[in-house]
């Protein structure tokens, strides 16, 4: 049997230039009084000594990045979601604020290494994620074989928003995949 790959890129982007254009971008539209909270709680320190968010900058990151996160009620499994890794998001991801990639992360861009990937890529998000599609357009443009689908209805869970249509999306990918795949074998 022979391996051969694919690539699927959901809710992402290729740099930290886009993602925190689409951040900026979120933070402008938010009400006033909000925009004010996260400013207030990101000047004074957005973690606690245990490494958990302040419980203020908590809740008003958690209500002003809510709509994109899911467009709808997610089912109850997600109620009590095993704690996030805080440590690693904290390294990799946030330090001062969630609306802007300061740790690790901060200043990556492989988009133009992208050109290299000869697999066939599909790039999906939502029409309502916390990554535009104007981002999504960005690293689509720097596959060579990629393929963007903007899911309706859905935000940065696709896949819990719109579970079976993300997954008919993604057996229809791999099917084509395949199906090319047999052709240049036969």
């Amino acid at each position: 049997a022979r391996c051969w790959r694919v690539s699927s890129w959901n809710s992402t982007s290729s740099s930290a230039g886009c993602v925190d254009r689409d951040f900026r971008r979120i933070r402008r539209r938010l009400p006033g009084p909000l925009r004010t909270r996260l400013a207030h709680h990101e000047k004074a320190g957005i973690f606690q000594g245990d490494g958990a968010y302040t419980k203020g900058y908590a809740a008003a990151s958690a209500r002003a990045l809510a709509p994109h996160m899911y467009a709808k009620t997610p089912p109850s499994r997600f109620e009590h979601a095993p704690p996030l890794g805080m440590e690693v998001l904290r390294e990799m991801w946030v330090r001062r604020s969630d609306f802007r990639i300061d740790g690790n992360l901060k200043g990556f861009d492989f988009t133009h290494s992208l050109a290299r990937v000869r697999a066939p890529a599909l790039v999906v998000v939502g029409d309502r994620d916390l990554v535009s599609t104007e981002s999504a357009e960005v690293t689509r443009g720097s596959l060579p074989r990629a393929t963007l689908v903007v899911m309706a209805e859905c935000a940065h869970m696709m896949y819990v928003d719109q579970t079976a249509a993300f997954n008919r999306l993604l057996e229809a990918f791999l099917d084509s995949c395949t199906a090319r795949r047999r052709g240049r074998e036969s």
